[in-house]
This record gives C-alpha cells, structure tokens and sequence, in this order.
C-alpha cells in the first residue's frame, strides 16, 4: 500500500515538473511556431467528426428536458433562454473537454509514447533540447487552442439544434426562441465559456504528454496490458471458461426503447420521466414491458437424462406390483 502511494505521488511531482518547465516556456522561448500549427491541424482534424457527433444527443437531451420542464410552467417562450444557457455554458465546455480528451490527447499520447520507446526523447536531450519547450509546450497549447475553437463550434451547433428541436417539433413561436436567447447569456458568459474549454484543453493536452513520455517508467504494465488484447474483453487466464474452440456463446439484450431507458438511467432523478414523454412528442408510443427474469437461468439448468430402457421396465414392474398389492388388501378388507 505504501508503495503505491509513492508511486502515485511520485507520479504527481514529476507531472506539476512537466507542466511547470513546459508553461516556462512561454517566458523564456524558443517558441516553436511550426511545431504548434502542425499538432493544431492534427488535433482538430482527429476531434471534428466526435464533436459534431456528440454535440446532437447533448443538445437534444438537455433542450428537451428544459422544454418539458418550461412546457409545465406555461413559459414555453423561455426555451431560447434555456437552450442559450445551456449550450452555451454546459453543453460547449463539457463535449469539448470529452472530445479532446478521448481523441486528441490520445492521439498525442501514442505519438509521444511511440517517440519515447524509439528513444527519439533521449535523442533530443544529447542534443541539448529540452522536451518540455520543444515537444510538450506546442502541443498543450494546440490542445488548449482546438478546445476552444471546438468550443465556439459546439455553441453554435447547439443553439441550431435546439432551434430545430424547439421550433418544428415542441411548436416554440421561432421569434421569442430567438429574442430569449441573449436573455440569459451575454458576451461575458460566452468568454467564460471559452476560457473554461481553453483551460481544460490545456489540462488535456499536459497530461497526455505526461502519460506519453512516461511510457519508459512503466515497468511491466505495458507488457502485461498486452496480454489482454488478443483475447480482450477476457483476460488471458480464464479466457477459456468463456470461449470454447473457435466460438463463443452469449446472450445480450438491447433495449433502447426511451421508457426502459428512463426507468434505468433517470429513475429517482428530477429528470425522471422526461425520455417516456417523449415517446408521446414524437407520435410513437411504446408501452414498457418487462423482460423475463429466468430465461438466462432456464437455459443454465441442465438437461434430464433420459431413463435407461433397462431401469425404466423394472420401474414399471415395481408400480405394477404395489398396485396388485393394494388392490389385494381392499379385497381382503
């Protein structure tokens, strides 16, 4: 246990180093202009497609649980104030953050790594250049940079979207959605909002560089996580409870219709409800009904084997006997 503590804070110390030796070199250069634009390009072209992907159900989700709840009120003229508000200041920072995280640094951390197991890292310290203002500094800034960008991008994806959604499917007069919209959310919220997705890019993009270039202090974990990836999702030591020969046996069930998915993901929440509405906005009803419970476990039991021909006379014999035998004793009585 004492041992993973220091190894965690150990870990900790050399990462705020890592940040810190790369931050100083904003002050004290060189700066490496090119360097930067090209992980720009790199990091948004691997981030655009999940944005635009995940900005849709966000966008739909959260607007129409503000509709529903405005729609409750009487005050469905707010729905550009509420779709504003939360694209602007939730939904902006939190797809960005999500996307750059799980694409792009990614994406900088097998770059990284990479570089480091092919010790071009080692390289450039002979050489006397500093990793941290040559390779991590343009990249946490490019990082910080397509967040925010991403960010803008996401905003106006997400005030579109709650325009169609609110306009042509909840039937909002489009003039008040679009009066409503600047009620709540101004410039001062929108840099916020910007410098919230540049803050969290930049967090991003250090801790991927860190994750990268740490690639040699991890011991035995790479290889061991190799392990797994020929028979991912079973782990290489049991894998064969699971596959049997060159197949495998399973069972899945998929129920993607929205009242089940509101009953296990917003039950007891104050959205609860708000997925089974919907099935009535949308003019397809589809009234829950609840999945067997003992099939898994009636597949499980194991079959009866059937009664030998030789065991099955002499049982027939026995019952013939007890039968002649009651019957005597109600004739004898």
């Amino acid at each position: 246990m004492a041992g993973r503590v220091g190894t965690a804070v150990r870990s900790a110390g050399d990462f705020y180093a890592l940040s810190a030796d790369a931050l100083t070199g904003l002050v004290t250069g060189p700066w490496r202009w090119q360097e930067f634009v090209d992980q720009y390009w790199f990091i948004a072209r691997v981030s655009l497609v999940p944005t635009v992907l995940m900005v849709l159900p966000f966008t739909v989700l959260v607007v129409f649980t503000l509709n529903s709840l405005l729609g409750e009120i009487g005050a469905s003229d707010m729905a550009g104030a509420g779709a504003g508000l939360g694209a602007v200041t939730q939904i902006g920072p939190l797809v960005t953050v999500l996307v750059v995280a799980g694409t792009g640094a990614t994406a900088v951390a097998a770059d990284l790594g990479s570089r480091t197991i092919r010790d071009e890292i080692s390289a450039l310290e002979v050489l006397g250049l500093d990793p941290a203002t040559h390779l991590v500094l343009p990249r946490a800034l490019a990082s910080a940079l397509v967040a925010a960008t991403l960010n803008a991008a996401v905003c106006a994806i997400g005030l579109a979207g709650g325009f169609f959604f609110s306009v042509y499917l909840n039937h909002v007069d489009p003039g008040a959605f679009a009066s409503g919209v600047t009620l709540l959310v101004g410039p001062g919220e929108l840099i916020l909002s910007e410098a919230k997705a540049a803050l969290f890019g930049l967090i991003a993009g250090l801790v991927a560089c860190y994750r990268g270039l740490a690639v040699a202090d991890s011991g035995d974990a790479l290889t061991e996580s190799l392990r797994y990836l020929a028979t991912f999702p079973f782990p290489l030591d049991n894998y064969r409870n699971a596959v049997r020969g060159d197949y495998a046996n399973g069972t899945v069930i998929l129920d993607l219709r929205l009242p089940v998915l509101d009953r296990g993901l917003l039950i007891g929440t104050p959205f609860e409800g708000s997925l089974a509405a919907l099935d009535t906005v949308l003019g397809v009803p589809a009234p829950y009904v609840e999945p067997p419970r003992e099939f898994l476990a009636d597949a499980l039991v194991p079959p009866v084997p059937p009664v030998p021909p030789v065991q099955a006379a002499q049982a027939e014999d026995a019952q013939t006997d007890d039968g002649g035998t009651h019957g005597g004793e109600g004739q004898g009585g």
